[in-house]
Protein backbone atom coordinates (compact mmCIF):
# COMPACT_ATOMS: atom_id res chain seq x y z
CA UNK A 1 0.00 0.00 0.00
CA UNK A 2 1.36 3.12 -1.10
CA UNK A 3 2.35 5.43 1.82
CA UNK A 4 0.48 9.82 1.29
CA UNK A 5 2.94 11.95 2.33
CA UNK A 6 1.16 15.14 4.28
CA UNK A 7 1.72 18.31 2.45
CA UNK A 8 4.50 20.35 3.62
CA UNK A 9 3.52 23.29 5.72
CA UNK A 10 5.46 26.63 5.00
CA UNK A 11 7.44 26.52 8.08
CA UNK A 12 9.52 29.95 7.20
CA UNK A 13 8.40 33.24 5.43
CA UNK A 14 11.12 35.31 4.45
CA UNK A 15 11.92 38.81 3.34
CA UNK A 16 15.45 39.82 1.74
CA UNK A 17 16.29 43.30 1.20
CA UNK A 18 18.56 42.32 -1.99
CA UNK A 19 19.16 39.48 -4.53
CA UNK A 20 21.80 37.90 -3.40
CA UNK A 21 21.03 37.96 -0.06
CA UNK A 22 18.35 36.56 -0.53
CA UNK A 23 20.48 33.87 -2.23
CA UNK A 24 22.57 33.51 0.81
CA UNK A 25 19.80 32.25 2.98
CA UNK A 26 18.09 30.01 0.51
CA UNK A 27 21.21 28.40 0.05
CA UNK A 28 21.70 28.46 3.66
CA UNK A 29 18.34 26.49 4.40
CA UNK A 30 18.82 24.42 1.29
CA UNK A 31 21.93 23.00 2.89
CA UNK A 32 19.69 22.39 5.82
CA UNK A 33 17.43 20.17 3.89
CA UNK A 34 14.41 22.41 3.51
CA UNK A 35 12.91 22.75 0.55
CA UNK A 36 13.31 26.47 -0.40
CA UNK A 37 12.10 28.69 -3.01
CA UNK A 38 13.54 31.87 -4.26
CA UNK A 39 11.50 34.73 -5.98
CA UNK A 40 11.96 37.44 -7.24
CA UNK A 41 9.90 40.61 -6.82
CA UNK A 42 6.25 40.45 -5.96
CA UNK A 43 4.47 38.02 -7.39
CA UNK A 44 1.43 38.47 -8.70
CA UNK A 45 0.56 35.26 -9.47
CA UNK A 46 -0.32 33.01 -6.20
CA UNK A 47 2.85 31.60 -4.82
CA UNK A 48 3.10 27.34 -4.57
CA UNK A 49 2.47 25.09 -1.92
CA UNK A 50 4.28 22.24 -0.74
CA UNK A 51 8.09 24.29 0.21
CA UNK A 52 9.35 24.64 3.47
CA UNK A 53 10.40 28.01 3.10
CA UNK A 54 9.98 30.66 0.52
CA UNK A 55 12.48 33.51 0.11
CA UNK A 56 11.21 36.61 -1.65
CA UNK A 57 14.36 38.65 -3.10
CA UNK A 58 13.15 42.76 -2.90
CA UNK A 59 15.28 45.40 -3.90
CA UNK A 60 15.00 47.28 -0.60
CA UNK A 61 18.53 47.96 1.43
CA UNK A 62 18.94 51.25 -0.25
CA UNK A 63 15.86 52.68 -2.04
CA UNK A 64 13.70 55.50 0.30
CA UNK A 65 12.65 53.85 3.55
CA UNK A 66 8.64 54.47 2.61
CA UNK A 67 9.30 52.28 -0.43
CA UNK A 68 10.85 49.48 1.35
CA UNK A 69 7.89 49.51 3.93
CA UNK A 70 5.38 49.57 0.92
CA UNK A 71 7.02 46.82 -0.61
CA UNK A 72 7.71 44.32 2.04
CA UNK A 73 3.83 44.90 3.52
CA UNK A 74 3.00 43.83 -0.26
CA UNK A 75 5.35 40.86 -0.30
CA UNK A 76 4.22 39.88 3.79
CA UNK A 77 0.90 40.05 2.12
CA UNK A 78 1.09 37.61 -0.74
CA UNK A 79 3.04 35.23 1.78
CA UNK A 80 0.60 35.42 4.71
CA UNK A 81 -1.92 33.03 2.15
CA UNK A 82 0.08 30.44 3.07
CA UNK A 83 -0.15 30.60 6.45
CA UNK A 84 3.67 30.64 7.30
CA UNK A 85 4.54 29.04 11.06
CA UNK A 86 7.29 31.93 11.47
CA UNK A 87 9.12 34.96 9.08
CA UNK A 88 12.13 36.43 8.83
CA UNK A 89 13.26 39.63 7.76
CA UNK A 90 16.70 38.83 5.57
CA UNK A 91 19.43 41.78 5.55
CA UNK A 92 22.97 41.77 5.15
CA UNK A 93 25.04 40.00 7.76
CA UNK A 94 27.16 43.75 8.14
CA UNK A 95 24.31 45.38 8.64
CA UNK A 96 24.77 48.02 6.14
CA UNK A 97 22.07 50.89 6.87
CA UNK A 98 21.75 54.60 7.10
CA UNK A 99 20.43 55.89 9.80
CA UNK A 100 17.43 56.97 7.87
CA UNK A 101 17.05 53.25 7.46
CA UNK A 102 15.91 50.73 6.17
CA UNK A 103 16.74 48.04 8.43
CA UNK A 104 14.73 49.97 11.21
CA UNK A 105 11.60 50.96 9.10
CA UNK A 106 11.05 47.51 7.52
CA UNK A 107 11.49 45.53 11.04
CA UNK A 108 8.88 47.96 12.32
CA UNK A 109 6.70 47.42 9.34
CA UNK A 110 6.99 43.93 9.63
CA UNK A 111 6.08 43.85 13.53
CA UNK A 112 3.01 46.43 13.13
CA UNK A 113 2.03 43.83 9.85
CA UNK A 114 2.05 40.82 12.08
CA UNK A 115 0.93 42.70 15.42
CA UNK A 116 4.29 41.33 16.96
CA UNK A 117 5.97 43.28 20.29
CA UNK A 118 9.06 41.60 20.26
CA UNK A 119 11.99 40.31 17.80
CA UNK A 120 15.41 39.91 17.49
CA UNK A 121 18.31 41.14 15.38
CA UNK A 122 20.70 38.35 14.41
CA UNK A 123 23.06 39.91 12.00
CA UNK A 124 25.98 37.21 12.63
CA UNK A 125 27.36 34.94 10.06
CA UNK A 126 30.56 33.40 11.80
CA UNK A 127 31.18 31.42 8.61
CA UNK A 128 31.71 34.49 6.51
CA UNK A 129 33.76 36.53 9.64
CA UNK A 130 30.50 38.23 10.67
CA UNK A 131 31.07 38.00 14.58
CA UNK A 132 28.61 40.54 16.76
CA UNK A 133 30.25 41.03 20.61
CA UNK A 134 28.62 43.24 22.96
CA UNK A 135 26.42 44.62 20.48
CA UNK A 136 29.41 45.54 18.60
CA UNK A 137 29.73 43.96 14.32
CA UNK A 138 33.27 42.85 13.55
CA UNK A 139 34.08 41.68 9.83
CA UNK A 140 37.33 39.51 9.39
CA UNK A 141 38.62 40.21 12.77
CA UNK A 142 38.04 44.03 12.47
CA UNK A 143 34.98 46.13 14.08
CA UNK A 144 32.93 47.47 11.13
CA UNK A 145 33.48 50.54 11.40
CA UNK A 146 37.46 50.24 10.61
CA UNK A 147 36.94 47.47 8.16
CA UNK A 148 36.30 48.22 4.59
CA UNK A 149 32.47 48.95 4.42
CA UNK A 150 32.99 52.38 6.42
CA UNK A 151 33.58 53.42 2.46
CA UNK A 152 30.43 51.40 1.28
CA UNK A 153 29.06 53.72 -1.26
CA UNK A 154 25.68 53.92 -0.68
CA UNK A 155 25.26 52.96 2.74
CA UNK A 156 28.76 53.54 4.53
CA UNK A 157 29.29 51.84 8.03
CA UNK A 158 30.69 54.24 10.39
CA UNK A 159 29.58 53.10 13.92
CA UNK A 160 29.98 49.07 14.98
CA UNK A 161 27.62 49.61 18.04
CA UNK A 162 24.94 47.93 16.38
CA UNK A 163 22.57 48.92 19.45
CA UNK A 164 23.21 52.22 18.67
CA UNK A 165 23.04 52.14 15.31
CA UNK A 166 19.35 50.44 14.96
CA UNK A 167 18.19 52.59 17.81
CA UNK A 168 18.52 55.63 15.06
CA UNK A 169 15.93 53.94 12.93
CA UNK A 170 13.53 52.96 14.52
CA UNK A 171 11.29 54.28 17.77
CA UNK A 172 10.78 51.21 19.13
CA UNK A 173 13.84 50.46 22.32
CA UNK A 174 16.63 48.17 21.23
CA UNK A 175 18.24 46.17 23.66
CA UNK A 176 20.97 43.50 23.48
CA UNK A 177 21.55 39.81 24.90
CA UNK A 178 24.96 39.42 25.53
CA UNK A 179 27.21 36.85 24.64
CA UNK A 180 27.32 35.05 28.44
CA UNK A 181 23.94 34.97 28.27
CA UNK A 182 23.75 32.85 24.72
CA UNK A 183 26.65 30.55 26.09
CA UNK A 184 24.16 30.06 29.46
CA UNK A 185 22.65 27.87 26.63
CA UNK A 186 18.86 27.93 25.36
CA UNK A 187 16.39 28.72 28.21
CA UNK A 188 18.52 31.42 29.48
CA UNK A 189 18.02 33.26 26.00
CA UNK A 190 14.14 32.42 25.99
CA UNK A 191 14.36 33.73 29.58
CA UNK A 192 16.30 37.03 28.71
CA UNK A 193 13.58 37.24 25.47
CA UNK A 194 10.68 37.77 28.26
CA UNK A 195 12.93 40.32 30.96
CA UNK A 196 13.53 42.28 27.88
CA UNK A 197 9.86 42.59 26.26
CA UNK A 198 8.68 42.85 29.80
CA UNK A 199 10.47 46.08 30.41
CA UNK A 200 10.06 47.48 27.09
CA UNK A 201 12.44 46.59 24.89
CA UNK A 202 10.81 45.32 21.34
CA UNK A 203 14.38 44.65 19.04
CA UNK A 204 16.83 42.93 20.84
CA UNK A 205 20.56 42.34 19.18
CA UNK A 206 21.46 39.07 20.19
CA UNK A 207 26.09 38.61 20.05
CA UNK A 208 27.32 35.86 18.27
CA UNK A 209 30.73 34.50 17.22
CA UNK A 210 30.72 30.70 16.31
CA UNK A 211 27.89 28.29 14.59
CA UNK A 212 27.61 26.61 18.10
CA UNK A 213 26.03 30.35 19.44
CA UNK A 214 23.49 30.54 16.33
CA UNK A 215 22.29 27.42 16.61
CA UNK A 216 21.15 27.91 20.79
CA UNK A 217 19.53 31.18 19.50
CA UNK A 218 18.07 29.16 16.30
CA UNK A 219 16.31 27.08 19.21
CA UNK A 220 15.41 30.35 21.58
CA UNK A 221 13.86 32.09 18.53
CA UNK A 222 11.50 28.63 18.04
CA UNK A 223 8.36 30.61 19.59
CA UNK A 224 9.11 33.83 17.68
CA UNK A 225 6.75 35.07 15.50
CA UNK A 226 9.10 37.28 13.84
CA UNK A 227 12.79 37.08 14.02
CA UNK A 228 15.27 39.63 11.70
CA UNK A 229 18.89 38.95 10.59
CA UNK A 230 21.37 37.60 7.90
CA UNK A 231 21.62 33.66 6.35
CA UNK A 232 23.09 32.61 9.83
CA UNK A 233 20.38 32.61 12.01
CA UNK A 234 18.08 31.63 9.15
CA UNK A 235 20.22 28.29 9.12
CA UNK A 236 19.76 27.89 11.98
CA UNK A 237 16.17 28.02 12.39
CA UNK A 238 15.83 25.31 9.95
CA UNK A 239 18.27 23.14 11.55
CA UNK A 240 16.19 22.90 14.39
CA UNK A 241 13.36 21.09 11.90
CA UNK A 242 15.17 17.91 11.30
CA UNK A 243 15.11 17.67 7.49
CA UNK A 244 17.46 14.82 6.40
CA UNK A 245 20.53 17.29 4.48
CA UNK A 246 21.01 16.97 0.67
CA UNK A 247 23.37 13.94 -0.52
CA UNK A 248 27.12 15.83 -0.92
CA UNK A 249 28.03 17.05 -4.21
CA UNK A 250 29.35 13.81 -6.62
CA UNK A 251 31.76 14.13 -9.57
CA UNK A 252 29.40 14.73 -12.29
CA UNK A 253 29.85 14.27 -16.01
CA UNK A 254 31.61 17.94 -17.25
CA UNK A 255 29.08 19.62 -19.42
CA UNK A 256 30.40 23.09 -21.92
CA UNK A 257 28.05 25.68 -21.51
CA UNK A 258 28.08 29.11 -22.57
CA UNK A 259 28.78 31.10 -19.73
CA UNK A 260 28.61 35.12 -18.85
CA UNK A 261 30.20 36.55 -15.87
CA UNK A 262 29.05 40.62 -14.82
CA UNK A 263 30.86 41.50 -12.05
CA UNK A 264 29.78 45.37 -10.64
CA UNK A 265 31.24 44.84 -7.21
CA UNK A 266 34.03 46.91 -6.45
CA UNK A 267 34.95 44.94 -2.96
CA UNK A 268 38.36 43.35 -2.27
CA UNK A 269 37.27 40.41 -2.36
CA UNK A 270 35.44 40.50 -5.35
CA UNK A 271 38.11 42.17 -7.32
CA UNK A 272 40.55 39.44 -5.97
CA UNK A 273 38.63 37.23 -7.13
CA UNK A 274 38.47 38.99 -10.58
CA UNK A 275 42.45 38.86 -10.61
CA UNK A 276 42.20 34.78 -9.95
CA UNK A 277 39.84 34.42 -12.84
CA UNK A 278 41.73 36.86 -14.79
CA UNK A 279 45.26 35.09 -14.11
CA UNK A 280 43.49 31.61 -15.20
CA UNK A 281 43.40 32.84 -18.95
CA UNK A 282 39.76 33.98 -18.57
CA UNK A 283 38.48 35.96 -21.40
CA UNK A 284 37.29 39.52 -19.38
CA UNK A 285 35.56 42.83 -20.90
CA UNK A 286 36.21 46.29 -18.71
CA UNK A 287 33.53 48.16 -18.68
CA UNK A 288 33.73 51.96 -18.31
CA UNK A 289 30.98 53.83 -16.39
CA UNK A 290 31.96 57.11 -17.07
CA UNK A 291 32.50 56.20 -20.94
CA UNK A 292 29.41 53.96 -21.98
CA UNK A 293 29.38 55.16 -25.17
CA UNK A 294 31.10 52.02 -25.71
CA UNK A 295 28.67 49.81 -24.52
CA UNK A 296 27.42 48.71 -27.89
CA UNK A 297 31.12 48.01 -29.02
CA UNK A 298 31.20 45.81 -25.95
CA UNK A 299 27.97 43.84 -26.54
CA UNK A 300 29.63 43.10 -29.85
CA UNK A 301 32.36 41.19 -28.74
CA UNK A 302 30.74 39.39 -25.83
CA UNK A 303 27.93 38.09 -28.13
CA UNK A 304 30.57 36.98 -30.20
CA UNK A 305 32.64 35.38 -27.81
CA UNK A 306 29.08 33.50 -26.63
CA UNK A 307 28.31 32.40 -29.95
CA UNK A 308 31.48 30.87 -30.74
CA UNK A 309 30.74 28.80 -27.89
CA UNK A 310 32.89 30.90 -25.29
CA UNK A 311 32.54 32.72 -22.32
CA UNK A 312 33.29 35.96 -20.90
CA UNK A 313 33.36 38.30 -18.18
CA UNK A 314 32.50 41.97 -17.84
CA UNK A 315 33.87 43.82 -15.15
CA UNK A 316 33.23 46.98 -13.80
CA UNK A 317 36.67 49.26 -13.84
CA UNK A 318 35.44 51.90 -11.24
CA UNK A 319 37.90 51.64 -8.81
CA UNK A 320 36.67 51.34 -5.29
CA UNK A 321 37.17 55.25 -3.77
CA UNK A 322 35.83 56.20 -7.01
CA UNK A 323 32.54 54.27 -6.63
CA UNK A 324 29.74 56.52 -6.18
CA UNK A 325 25.76 56.17 -6.09
CA UNK A 326 25.70 57.52 -9.52
CA UNK A 327 27.98 55.37 -10.95
CA UNK A 328 26.78 52.45 -9.36
CA UNK A 329 23.13 53.71 -11.09
CA UNK A 330 24.94 53.93 -14.56
CA UNK A 331 26.83 50.64 -13.96
CA UNK A 332 23.42 48.38 -12.74
CA UNK A 333 21.49 49.75 -15.98
CA UNK A 334 24.81 48.61 -18.20
CA UNK A 335 24.59 45.11 -16.31
CA UNK A 336 21.05 45.01 -17.41
CA UNK A 337 21.49 45.54 -21.15
CA UNK A 338 24.44 43.04 -21.11
CA UNK A 339 22.27 40.53 -19.71
CA UNK A 340 19.45 40.98 -22.12
CA UNK A 341 21.59 41.14 -24.97
CA UNK A 342 24.30 38.83 -24.72
CA UNK A 343 22.52 35.24 -24.32
CA UNK A 344 24.28 32.47 -22.27
CA UNK A 345 23.28 28.78 -20.88
CA UNK A 346 24.81 30.45 -17.61
CA UNK A 347 25.23 33.47 -15.79
CA UNK A 348 26.94 34.49 -12.91
CA UNK A 349 26.33 37.90 -11.03
CA UNK A 350 28.57 39.62 -8.56
CA UNK A 351 27.41 41.95 -6.25
CA UNK A 352 23.66 43.02 -4.78
CA UNK A 353 22.70 45.72 -7.23
CA UNK A 354 24.09 44.05 -10.19
CA UNK A 355 22.51 40.85 -9.30
CA UNK A 356 19.07 42.57 -9.27
CA UNK A 357 19.53 44.67 -12.41
CA UNK A 358 20.48 40.95 -14.56
CA UNK A 359 17.75 39.14 -12.48
CA UNK A 360 14.82 41.25 -13.65
CA UNK A 361 16.54 41.89 -17.24
CA UNK A 362 16.38 38.11 -17.54
CA UNK A 363 12.66 38.22 -16.72
CA UNK A 364 13.36 35.46 -14.54
CA UNK A 365 10.26 35.30 -11.77
CA UNK A 366 11.75 32.39 -9.15
CA UNK A 367 14.52 29.67 -8.93
CA UNK A 368 15.33 26.57 -7.08
CA UNK A 369 18.01 26.18 -5.02
CA UNK A 370 20.63 23.31 -6.95
CA UNK A 371 23.58 23.01 -4.51
CA UNK A 372 25.96 25.50 -2.48
CA UNK A 373 29.42 26.74 -4.20
CA UNK A 374 30.55 28.68 -1.23
CA UNK A 375 29.64 29.47 2.11
CA UNK A 376 26.35 31.97 1.00
CA UNK A 377 26.63 31.51 -2.41
CA UNK A 378 24.32 28.81 -4.49
CA UNK A 379 23.62 27.62 -7.64
CA UNK A 380 20.37 28.35 -8.78
CA UNK A 381 17.79 26.89 -11.91
CA UNK A 382 15.42 28.64 -13.12
CA UNK A 383 11.92 28.00 -12.63
CA UNK A 384 9.78 29.00 -16.12
CA UNK A 385 10.86 30.51 -19.38
CA UNK A 386 14.35 29.45 -20.64
CA UNK A 387 15.92 27.58 -18.55
CA UNK A 388 18.94 29.06 -17.05
CA UNK A 389 21.72 28.42 -14.57
CA UNK A 390 22.69 30.84 -12.13
CA UNK A 391 24.69 31.99 -9.49
CA UNK A 392 24.73 35.36 -7.59
CA UNK A 393 26.82 36.35 -4.94
CA UNK A 394 27.41 39.30 -2.51
CA UNK A 395 30.25 41.19 -3.00
CA UNK A 396 32.38 40.23 -0.20
CA UNK A 397 31.60 36.44 0.01
CA UNK A 398 32.88 33.67 -1.68
CA UNK A 399 36.98 31.81 -1.87
CA UNK A 400 39.67 33.46 -3.51
CA UNK A 401 39.11 31.24 -6.24
CA UNK A 402 35.53 31.87 -6.54
CA UNK A 403 34.45 32.20 -10.09
CA UNK A 404 36.51 29.58 -11.13
CA UNK A 405 34.59 27.28 -8.74
CA UNK A 406 31.40 28.67 -9.42
CA UNK A 407 32.12 27.23 -13.40
CA UNK A 408 33.02 23.75 -12.46
CA UNK A 409 30.10 23.91 -10.17
CA UNK A 410 27.49 25.19 -12.97
CA UNK A 411 28.61 22.76 -15.49
CA UNK A 412 28.44 19.46 -13.15
CA UNK A 413 25.26 20.16 -11.89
Amino acid sequence: MQSLERPRKLRLAAVADDYTGASDLAGMLYAEGAKTLQTFGISQAPLPAGYDAIVVSLKTRSCPAEAAQQQTREAMRQLAKLDPRQWQFKYCSTFDSTDAGNLGPVIDTMLDELRGSFTVAVPALPVNGRKQYLGHLFVNGQLLAESPLRHHPLNPMTDSNLVRHLQRQTKRRVGLVPLETVRAGETAVREEFGRLNRVGTQIALVDAIDDHDLAVIGRACRGLGLVTGGSGIGAAIGRTWGRPKPAPFRDRPHTERTTLILSGSCSPQTLKQVERLKSAGFPILQLDPMKLEKLPALQKKARKLIADGGSVAIVSSAEPDKQTAAAGERIEAAFAKLAASVPAEQVIAAGGETSGAVVQALGIEAVAITGVIDPGVPSLQSLGGRPLRLALKSGNFGSDDFFLAALEHLERT
